[in-house]
């Protein structure tokens, strides 16, 4: 694996990358990805919150 040079190991200016952590960092698609996961963790966590509120309703309004 490290035999095998990396093709973005070198920009076209000559200049060495960043650390490969930077570059994930840096990456637009992996920000995306980060977004889409936060995203939906605070969706799941939204539908959750909605669900136990109309049951709530629900059980309050079966009791009258």
């Amino acid at each position: 694996m490290a035999s095998a040079p990396s093709p973005n190991a070198i920009s076209p200016d000559g200049a060495p990358e960043p650390p490969e952590t930077m570059v994930i960092t840096l990456d637009p698609s992996y920000v995306l990805d980060g977004k889409i996961m936060v995203f939906s963790i605070v969706g799941i966590f939204a539908l959750a919150m909605i669900y136990l509120l109309v049951s709530y309703i629900c059980r309050k309004a079966r009791r009258r």
